[in-house]
C-alpha cells in the first residue's frame, strides 16, 4: 500500500521541509542551514537527515521514505508487543489487546497520508518516543538505559514538535524511579543527565530560529478561554477520532456529522472507563508491581498529551477538521495504553468491561481502516493527476493539478521542478515534446480502454471514457487527450482530471470491481479555474483551444515509467461552436 499510494512528486509540505532548503544547500548554504530549517513550527533535524540521505543514495524518492515510516511503525509495534508478553498472556482477551494494539500502533489513518510523501514527521516522533520508555523500561543499570534513551529521545523531539513529551515521559519515569529508590545518588545522576540532555535539545532548537515564526502564538490563551465549551469538545473529538468511523460512506458531511458525535462519545465514555480502572487499580496497588502499570500510563499520558498539544496548535484554525489529518493517528496510543491497564484489572465485572473496550476499538479500528484505505485510494488518484501533470507541465499544463503540489505560485512552481529534473530528484519521466509522436516514453499496449464521448460545454471541450491497466486491472494513473488538425501533426491538449465509477464495464472487461473508478473526464476549459488551496484564480493558464475541425484522441498514460498505450475510439469535432 506504501508503494501504491505514495505520490512520486512533491507535494505541499515537501517544498518547505525539504525542496527549498536543498535549493540553499546546493546553492552553498551548507548542511547545518538545511537541518536548522523550521518547519510548520518545528525542527526536522532527525527527519531532514533521513531527507539528506534519500537526496543522496536514492535522488530523494517519497516512496524509500513511505517504506521507512513502515518499518518505523514495525519497530513500534515490536516493541509495543514486547510490554504484552512481558505483561503475559493469560488468557484470549489479553492476546486479542495485543492484536489490536499493534492494528493501533500502525494506525489505518495513516493511510490517506502517504499521498503527501512528508509521514516522517508522523512517525519518526512515534518510534523516538516508544522507544524511549521502552528502553528506561528495561532492567539495565540506570546511565546504560539514559544514555541510550537519549538517542531516540532527540530524534522525537527533532522530529515533530510533540516529540518533546519524550522529553516530559522519559523525566517523568526516572523522577518515578528515583523516588522509589529513596533518592539514592545514582539515580539522582540519571535525572541530572535526562534533564541536562533535555536542555541542551531546547537550546538547539531555538538556535537560529527565525523570527516570523513565533513557537508560541499571541493572544492564544485568551482566545482559548474566549470559548471554552468548543475547546473541549474539539479535544474530545480528536481524542475519539481515531475509533469515530462507524458510519463508511464516501459523503463528506453526512460522514463527518456521524463522526463529531460518535467521537465524542467514544472519549467520554473512554475516560470514564479509565478513570474507574484507575481507582481499581490504586486500591489493588500492594499487588502491583510498578513497573508494570507504568508504561501503560505514560502510553495513556501521551495519548492525553498530544491530543491537548494537537488542540492548542489546531483548534479554530480554518479549514482544519479533526477527521481527515494525520494528528489523530497520535491519540491511539491513548487507547492503546487503556487497554494494557486494563488487562492488569480482576473480577468478573471487569472481564466484561475489558471484553466491551476490545468490541468498541477493534471495531472502530476496523471500520477505520476500510474508510482510510478508501481514502487513501482517492488520495492517490490526486496523486496521479498530479504526477501527469508534473510529467507533461510543458507541453500540456494543468495549472489546477500543478498548483496542488505547491499552492503558491504555479509559474515558478515549474521552474523549480526543472531544476529537481536536472538534478535527477524528480520521479517522474517529463514528456519534452507537444508532439505526440516525440514524446519521451514507451508507447505500447499495457493499457485497454476507450474514448466514448467528446462533447462541447461551456465553450470547451468536455472528453469522457474508460480505461484500466491490464498489467494490475486496476485504473490507469492517467489519460492524456491529444487532438489534430486535418493533415497536422497529433498535440498533445491536456490531461483527464477527474475519474468516475462504471462497475457495470469494470466487470465486463476484467478490471478490478474494488477499483472501479475506471471511466475518466477530461473538463471542459472555461477560463475561471481556481486554485485548489487558495481560491484564487491561477496565473497559468492551460493550453488555448485549437479551431478549426480536429480528432480528438486518448492515451492511458504512466508518468513514473513514462510510458504511453492509444485508447480506441476517436472523435471529430469543429471548434470554435457556433
Amino acid at each position: 500500500m506504501a508503494v501504491q499510494m505514495t505520490c512520486h512528486v512533491p507535494r505541499m509540505d515537501d517544498w518547505g521541509i525539504v525542496i527549498a532548503p536543498y535549493f540553499q544547500w546546493q546553492d552553498g548554504g551548507g548542511i547545518w542551514k538545511f537541518l536548522q530549517t523550521a518547519g510548520n513550527d518545528s525542527r526536522h533535524h532527525s527527519a531532514q537527515l533521513v531527507h539528506a540521505a534519500t537526496i543522496k543514495w536514492w535522488h530523494w524518492d517519497p516512496v524509500v521514505e513511505s517504506l521507512l515510516c513502515v518499518a518505523l511503525g514495525g519497530v513500534s509495534a515490536v516493541m509495543v508487543v514486547d510490554w504484552w508478553v512481558r505483561l503475559g498472556v493469560k488468557s484470549v482477551r489479553v492476546l486479542l489487546a495485543g492484536l489490536v494494539s499493534v492494528f493501533l500502533v500502525l494506525s489505518p489513518m495513516q493511510w490517506m497520508n502517504w499521498s503527501w510523501g512528508i509521514q516522517l514527521c508522523y512517525m519518526l516522533p512515534i518510534a523516538g518516543t516508544v522507544a524511549v520508555f521502552w528502553i528506561l523500561n528495561r532492567d539495565w543499570v540506570l546511565w546504560r538505559r539514559v544514555l541510550v534513551a537519549v538517542v531516540p529521545c532527540w530524534v522525537a523531539v527533532f522530529g515533530f514538535a510533540n516529540g518533546w513529551l519524550a522529553v516530559l515521559i522519559g523525566g517523568g519515569m526516572l523522577l518515578w524511579e528515583v523516588w522509589k529508590g529513596g533518592w539514592r545518588e545514582s539515580k539522582r545522576l540519571g535525572l541530572v543527565i535526562w534533564v541536562l540532555s533535555g536542555i541542551f535539545a531546547a537550546w538547539v532548537y531555538a538556535l537560529d530560529w527565525p523570527e516570523s515564526r513565533g513557537i508560541t502564538e499571541e493572544g492564544l490563551f485568551s482566545r482559548l478561554m474566549g470559548a471554552p465549551g468548543e475547546v473541549v469538545g474539539f479535544y474530545l473529538q480528536l481524542l475519539g477520532a481515531p475509533l469515530a468511523d462507524v458510519f463508511v460512506t464516501g459523503d463528506r458531511s453526512a460522514r463527518v456529522a456521524v463522526q463529531g458525535w460518535v467521537s465524542v462519545s467514544v472519549a467520554v465514555v473512554s475516560l470514564g472507563v479509565l478513570m474507574a480502572c484507575g481507582v481499581h487499580l490504586w486500591r489493588r496497588r500492594g499487588e502491583l508491581v510498578g513497573g508494570e502499570v507504568v508504561p501503560w500510563v505514560v502510553l495513556v499520558l501521551w495519548g492525553l498529551g498530544n491530543t491537548a498539544a494537537v488542540t492548542l496548535a489546531r483548534w479554530g484554525a480554518e479549514g482544519f477538521g479533526p477527521f481527515h489529518s494525520r494528528y489523530p493517528g497520535f491519540t491511539v496510543w491513548y487507547f492503546v495504553g487503556l487497554l494494557g491497564l486494563l488487562a492488569m484489572t480482576r473480577g468478573a465485572g471487569w472481564k466484561w468491561v475489558m471484553r466491551g473496550t476490545l468490541l468498541v476499538v477493534g471495531v472502530g479500528a476496523g471500520l477505520g481502516a476500510l474508510q482510510g484505505w478508501r481514502d487513501g485510494m482517492k488520495a492517490a488518484r490526486n496523486g496521479h493527476f498530479m504526477e501527469a501533470a508534473v510529467a507533461m507541465r510543458h507541453v500540456a499544463p494543468e495549472p489546477v493539478f500543478l498548483e496542488s503540489t505547491r499552492p503558491w505560485d504555479v509559474g515558478n512552481t515549474v521552474k523549480w521542478l526543472d531544476r529537481l529534473d536536472q538534478d535527477g530528484m524528480l520521479h517522474v519521466k517529463t514528456v519534452r515534446s507537444e508532439k505526440v509522436k516525440e514524446s519521451v516514453g514507451e508507447v505500447g499496449s499495457w493499457a485497454k480502454g476507450e474514448l466514448s464521448e467528446v462533447e462541447v460545454v461551456g465553450g470547451g471541450l468536455k472528453v469522457s471514457g474508460w480505461a484500466f491497466d491490464g498489467e494490475s486491472r486496476g485504473p490507469v494513473r492517467a489519460v492524456a487527450i491529444s487532438y489534430q488538425a486535418g493533415d497536422g501533426e497529433e498535440t498533445w491538449l491536456g490531461i483527464a482530471g477527474r475519474n468516475t465509477v462504471q462497475r457495470k464495464k469494470a466487470e465486463k472487461v476484467g478490471a478490478r470491481v474494488l477499483e472501479d473508478r475506471i471511466g475518466w473526464v477530461y473538463e471542459p476549459l472555461t477560463g475561471e479555474e481556481r486554485a485548489f488551496m487558495s481560491g484564487t484564480k491561477l496565473k497559468l493558464a492551460r493550453r488555448e483551444m485549437p479551431t478549426g475541425r480536429v480528432t480528438i484522441r486518448a492515451y492511458g498514460y504512466d508518468p513514473v515509467g513514462g510510458r504511453f498505450a492509444p485508447l480506441t475510439g476517436s472523435r471529430e469535432v469543429e471548434l470554435p461552436v457556433k
